[in-house]
């Protein structure tokens, strides 16, 4: 296939994921011809994801804030056929601070994940990959407890085809960001132990290194993966790095409450409909 032609299938391809968003249609597989058959490459699903990520960037006059982790589990690589985790963009228009509103009426399948994100104080240039745990550790400016919402679209998850969850941006949908009341230097990211409270009861409790052992191997790996592209992480720009707990799928009128011990905590509640976040005056709606 010429380059011209290869560059028609990414951006149709692309195209036809954004208007399904635009439109909110359930998810389901491109046409036969326009499936990335590959991760990486001119035609891989990566590729249709870079230009999905442009075409929102232009939609909403938006730039890259940071990248997500998803399928970090070998249970979750195995039921969908791949032997890696896959990368996603998070737009910095889908950023919202802790105590945000979650609108259900908003979503067609909306997850709830768990997770630390890693803010970078330095690059981590594409040209000094590969990366490590330790090599991370020294480009990190600071870590705080966050979720991410996800919009699976009502996906079947035994049919779900891995290059086409890379194509559709590893159906990243929001991050709300927690307030940092800790140290993270003093902490053992590898067992950290995390908390999840529902309308103010204990539900589950785990450790930050359920999430690909450390968090910072979660960035390492994305840093890699975006190296194998050609891009670099920067300064200033975070990493989510994986839910240290299976993923919820909530009802409307929760109040949600994860913490990470030592570091600090994220809140949110889910409410039926947006309306409810214009009456508060809410401005940070997930």
């Amino acid at each position: 296939m010429t380059q011209t032609s290869s560059s028609n299938k990414i951006d149709a391809a692309a195209r036809l994921l954004m208007d399904q968003h635009l439109k909110g249609e359930p998810f389901s597989d491109l046409p036969t011809e326009l499936v990335p058959t590959a991760l990486y490459g001119a035609e891989g699903a990566y590729a249709v994801q870079d230009a999905l990520v442009s075409l929102r960037e232009t939609e909403f006059e938006t730039d890259i804030a940071g990248y997500k982790i998803a399928l970090s589990s070998k249970t979750m690589q195995a039921l969908c056929g791949i032997d890696e985790p896959i990368a996603g963009v998070v737009l910095s228009n889908v950023v919202r601070k802790t105590n945000a509103v979650m609108a259900m009426d908003e979503h067609i399948h909306a997850g709830v994940e768990f997770e630390l994100c890693v803010i970078l104080g330095e690059d981590l240039p594409a040209s000094e990959a590969p990366f490590d745990c330790a090599s991370v550790g020294l480009a990190v400016k600071d870590c705080i407890p966050c979720f991410e919402i996800i919009e699976d679209r009502g996906a079947d998850y035994e049919e779900l085809n891995a290059n086409m969850l890379a194509a559709d941006n590893a159906w990243n949908d929001a991050v709300v960001m927690g307030k940092n009341s800790g140290d993270w230097h003093r902490l053992d990211l590898s067992s950290a132990p995390v908390r999840l409270l529902i309308d103010g009861q204990m539900d589950e409790e785990s450790d930050t290194g359920a999430a690909m052992g450390h968090p910072f191997e979660a960035v390492a790996w994305i840093a890699n993966s975006l190296a194998k592209r050609g891009q670099s992480l920067k300064a200033g720009q975070f990493v989510i790095t994986g839910s240290t707990m299976k993923t919820r799928f909530p009802e409307a009128g929760l109040s949600l409450r994860y913490e990470i011990e030592g570091l600090g905590a994220v809140d949110m509640l889910t409410v039926r409909s947006a309306a409810h976040c214009a009456d508060r005056g809410d401005p940070s709606a997930a």
